[in-house]
C-alpha cells in the first residue's frame, strides 16, 4: 500500500519564500533556498494519514513497550519540571498518542489536556487512562485562549501540515510567559556523518530520508537545530539552547549514557549528536 502524493506546496512553510529545490527526489523531500527548511512535496493529504495512523494495530509496538515507554516518559517529565521549578498547572500534549505522557502528568498533580488525530490511539487512550482528547488538528481543536501554562510536541512538529500554522495556534494558547518543549528528529549535518561512516564500515547503504509510507512514521518536515530556532522565533517564541531529546522508548545504562554524553557535548559545543533534537522557548 502507498499513499497518494495529492497536496503540492509552492511556498516554503517556515519563511514563504519561493525558492524551492529538490534535495531528494525519490524520498520527495525540498528544500527552502532562503531559510533551509526542509520537506516532503508533493505529499499526501491529512485525511489519508490519518486513516493510517487509525490503524487497529498502528500501536501495537507501543503496548509491546509499554514499561519501557512509562520510563521514557517519566524523564520526560522530569525534565519538564526542572524547567517549571517544580510548579504544575494546565498543561496541553499536543498529538498525545494513547495518552501515557498524560496520565503521568495528571498523577503528579497537573491539570491535562490532549489534542490527537488518530481515532485508534484516542480510543486507547479512553480505555487504559480515562482521557478523553480532542480529535482534532490543534489549529482546529476550539481550546481557550490564553489558558495553558505548558504546550508539548513530543515527536509531533515533523509530522503536522503546517509548523508555523501549529505554533502560532500554540502562541495563542499559552498564558503569558507560558512554555512550549518541543522534540523533534535531528536532521543536522553533525548527526548525519557518523551515520554515513556506520553505514560505511557495516557495508550497509545509507539513505537520509525514506519516501512515507502507511504504516510507518510520516514525517512531513525535517529539521535542523537553525532552523527550528528560526521557526520558534518567527511564531512569537524566544528560544532556549537547542539539546538532545531522551527519546528510547526502552532505556537502558547504554541510551542513558548516550543522551548524557550528547547533552554535554551539545551545551559544550553546539554540536548536535542526538538522534532528536529537545528545545523549550518562552512565550515572547
Amino acid at each position: 500500500m502507498r499513499f497518494a502524493h495529492d497536496e503540492i506546496l509552492i511556498s516554503c512553510d517556515v519563511c514563504d519564500g519561493g525558492e524551492l529545490h529538490t534535495l531528494d527526489l525519490p524520498a520527495r523531500v525540498m528544500e527552502c533556498g532562503n531559510c533551509g527548511y526542509r520537506f516532503v512535496n508533493p505529499r499526501p493529504t491529512q485525511a489519508a494519514i490519518a486513516a493510517a495512523y487509525s490503524d487497529p494495530h498502528a500501536y501495537d509496538q507501543w503496548l509491546r513497550e509499554e514499561k519501557g515507554r512509562e520510563r521514557m516518559w517519566r524523564k520526560r517529565l522530569d525534565l519538564i519540571e526542572h524547567l517549571t521549578r517544580g510548579r504544575r498547572g494546565r498543561l496541553l500534549d499536543v498529538g498525545a498518542g494513547i495518552g501515557t505522557f498524560l496520565a503521568l502528568a495528571g498523577d503528579r498533580g497537573w491539570e491535562v489536556a490532549g489534542t490527537e488525530v488518530s481515532e485508534g490511539a484516542i480510543s486507547l487512550a479512553r480505555e487504559r487512562h480515562g482521557l478523553e482528547l480532542v480529535a482534532s488538528q490543534l489549529e482546529e481543536a476550539g481550546l481557550p485562549n490564553s489558558y495553558f501554562d505548558l504546550v508539548t510536541l513530543w515527536h509531533v512538529l515533523e509530522h503536522v501540515p503546517s509548523p508555523t500554522g501549529a505554533l502560532r495556534a500554540v502562541h495563542g494558547l499559552l498564558a503569558a510567559g507560558g512554555v512550549v518543549v518541543i522534540a523533534v528528529p535531528n536532521d543536522s549535518a553533525t548527526m548525519v556523518a557518523p551515520r554515513r561512516v556506520k553505514r560505511l564500515l557495516t557495508r550497509k547503504p545509507y539513505e537520509r530520508y525514506k519516501p512515507v509510507t502507511p504504516g510507518e512514521e510520516v514525517h512531513l518536515s525535517h529539521f535542523r537545530p537553525s532552523v527550528l530556532r528560526r521557526l520558534l522565533r518567527a511564531t512569537g517564541f524566544q528560544p532556549g539552547p537547542v539539546t538532545v531529546d531522551d527519546q528510547y522508548p526502552l532505556p537502558s545504562v547504554w541510551t542513558d549514557a548516550r543522551v548524557a554524553v550528547t547533552r554535554s557535548l551539545a551545551r559544550a559545543t553546539g554540536l548536535n549528536l542526538g538522534n532528536s533534537l529537545l528545545v523549550s522557548a518562552r512565550s515572547a
